[in-house]
């Protein structure tokens, strides 16, 4: 029977380490994905852990890469250079692979179960499966969920997420799947916002994905202001009860961060919480994620800003050093969007991340910071990116109207015996004027375009919403439309 290697990566970089303090595992970090092909391969092959790089006992060798932290150790391991096997790569972190070709024989984009036997006999029909000898253009599919995974100790509770939130690879990686009846990818206490349970356990880990309403109508994250406030009010059963939010900052649309309209809401929302809540919110900096409608956008570099604990009433908030900054982004972006042609595997050998890293990249390869075209093209994307594009930046130009509106002073003059408030402004090429009486015209290189009010409602050729979205900034953005 044929020996299979499963390679031992050295931990230069997670969460928790930064480069050279890591050291080699004793065994590899086990995920109940990889333990499932793991499994598979067991059927076919011996089974054998290689924690030298440079082993020539296996002909292949697989390795599992979670995150963009792998990739980095990966490379590193390696030491930039074609091991002395035939490396097949898979795992959530097997994103971009063409950076990556210099090293690896093969890799499976998404799901792997059932396919380990078939990649080492080099099936070239797999379609989300790349090799090395693959015709340059090939196009590949990402591969989806053939069945639920577990060990009888964790399980999937589901397979890729019912929301589209614009920013989230994952969303917009797998089609949805529940084995649980809700959202749960595995049991680790994590849930949307709206579905935290104060009365089940002391703690929950949830995320709203934006610090302002603002940032997060644009992204497609249907959580209000009065939302997250209702839900807080919920808490009345114990004291001390702990609730961790993700929260994604430095969005491309914004300047950075602001705690403001949040330190607004902690505010109003202490009035009705009536026992004591420890709030921590864990920062991750915007990174552009291929697949989604966000995957053409840069990245901000702007420095972390953290917050001190700050109570009022029965709240505590406070912000934590767990999330992502602006060099992760940058470093994350250089590995999921670096093109065929990008030295990135040179590049990651020499310099480790780090902000003046960050800079670095900006200098180097300055696409893979201020975006604009598709990374990985070659993937096929499972669900209609272009149109959530449209609607993304729609919502930009919808929120831009509001802001123009709300902190311009009009200028009045009479046309066709009707007093009209005017503002012009040029925004990305396009002229808006807001006219009291109810006529909202966007004039464009295309000629005039008009939508109109009628009673309270907007109509024309942008989406219907209510009035009072142009209308009134306090007011939420998450009305109904008509």
């Amino acid at each position: 029977m044929m020996t299979v290697g499963v390679l031992v990566l050295t931990t230069l970089k997670d969460r928790h380490t930064q480069r050279g303090t890591g050291g080699l595992l004793a065994v590899p970090k086990m995920t109940i994905g990889f333990s499932e092909i793991i499994r598979d391969a067991m059927r076919s092959f011996e089974i054998k852990y290689i924690t030298d790089p440079l082993d020539k006992s296996c002909e292949y060798v697989l390795a599992s890469l979670v995150s963009w932290y792998d990739v980095y150790n990966l490379i590193v391991t390696l030491g930039g250079a074609r091991p002395p096997y035939k490396l097949v790569i898979g795992g959530p972190g097997v994103i971009n692979v063409w950076p990556l070709a210099p090293l690896i024989w093969a890799a499976c984009v998404g799901r792997a179960e059932g396919l380990i036997e078939r990649i080492i006999a080099h099936d070239q029909t797999i379609p989300n499966v790349w090799y090395r000898d693959d015709p340059v253009g090939k196009m590949y599919s990402i591969g989806q969920a053939t069945r639920r995974i577990g060990d009888g100790r964790e399980y999937e509770g589901a397979i890729g997420c019912p929301r589209k939130c614009y920013f989230c690879e994952y969303g917009w990686k797998y089609q949805y799947q529940s084995f649980s009846g809700q959202y749960e990818e595995y049991r680790n206490n994590e849930s949307f916002f709206s579905d935290v349970d104060f009365k089940s356990r002391g703690s929950a880990t949830a995320g709203i994905d934006g610090l302002t309403e603002r940032e997060r109508y644009i992204v497609n994250k249907p959580l209000s202001t009065d939302a997250i406030i209702e839900k807080l009010g919920e808490h009345r059963f114990r004291d001390n009860y702990r609730l961790k939010l993700f929260v994604v900052t430095a969005y491309p649309f914004t300047d950075g961060y602001d705690f403001d309209e949040w330190a607004a809401t902690i505010e109003r929302a202490a009035k009705i919480v009536k026992n004591k809540i420890t709030i921590m919110l864990s920062l991750s900096h915007f990174c552009p994620m291929p697949f989604t409608p966000m995957e053409e956008e840069r990245v901000l570099m702007v420095e972390r800003k953290q917050r001190a604990p700050t109570q009022v009433g029965k709240i505590k908030w406070m912000t934590y050093l767990q999330g992502t900054t602006y060099s992760s982004a940058a470093y994350e972006s250089l590995l999921y969007r670096g093109r065929s042609g990008d030295d990135v595997v040179g590049f990651v050998s020499n310099n480790a991340p780090s902000g003046k890293t960050a800079w670095k990249i900006a200098d180097a390869f300055p696409h893979v910071i201020e975006g604009g075209y598709i990374p990985a093209g070659n993937i096929v994307r499972p669900y209609n990116v272009e149109n959530g594009k449209r609607d993304y930046k729609r919502r930009i130009a919808l929120m831009n109207a509001i802001d123009i509106e709300n902190k311009i002073t009009y200028t009045t003059k009479r046309a066709h015996g009707k007093q009209r408030k005017m503002v012009p402004v040029t925004m990305t090429g396009v002229v808006i004027e807001i006219i009291t009486e109810g006529v909202l015209l966007v004039l464009s290189g295309d000629g005039k375009k008009e939508a109109v009010i009628e009673g309270n409602i907007l109509r024309g050729d942008i989406p219907a919403f209510s009035v009072t979205q142009i209308k009134c900034k306090q007011k939420s953005l998450f009305c109904d439309q008509t």
